[in-house]
């Protein structure tokens, strides 16, 4: 389940992902707490100098001691791995929200000079230029629209778009 989770993070990170991440956490370190008590337990039982088991038996309690200390080290590899998966997801997401807030920006500053324009020509001032020529207000258009290309232009240019 680890496996194809990690596969679907790194295509598609949804918080139904970081849920399940979640989820898969908390049943490992319910897992980690039920075993290690029993490590001690079996530890004990498989010393030489426990006298309420014999000695036959020891060899199966060392057995099964050496078992659980692999089912541990399993545990602690998938708590690992889990912990991995959750940092996929978070620099994902960041990826994303990167992408989008650097989308807006660009927007923003490709309106930012025109809108400056418009603003200025939109106060009552009368000694602006233009502003009581006949083509003006299509010359303040044109100026508007050069600019904005020329951003663009810009942008493209350092990669940016």
């Amino acid at each position: 389940q680890i496996e194809r989770l990690e596969q679907i993070l790194i295509k598609y990170p949804e918080s139904s992902s970081l849920q399940t991440i979640i989820r898969l956490k908390k049943e490992i370190l319910k897992l980690k707490r039920n075993l290690l008590p029993e490590k001690e337990v079996l530890r004990a039982l498989g010393r030489d100098n426990f006298r309420l088991v014999k000695s036959s038996a020891m060899v199966y309690f060392r057995d099964t001691y050496s078992d659980l200390l692999a089912v541990t080290d399993r545990v602690e590899n998938q708590r690992e791995i889990l912990s991995g998966l959750m940092e996929i997801y978070i620099s994902s997401v960041s990826n994303n929200l990167n992408k989008i807030v650097k989308t807006l920006t660009i927007g923003t500053f490709l309106i930012l000079i025109p809108s400056f324009i418009a603003g200025l020509y939109g106060m009552n001032v009368d000694n602006l230029p233009l502003a009581h020529a006949a083509g003006g207000f299509w010359e303040i258009i044109g100026l508007m629209l050069v600019l904005f290309a020329a951003m663009l232009i810009v942008f493209k240019w350092k990669r940016w778009l």
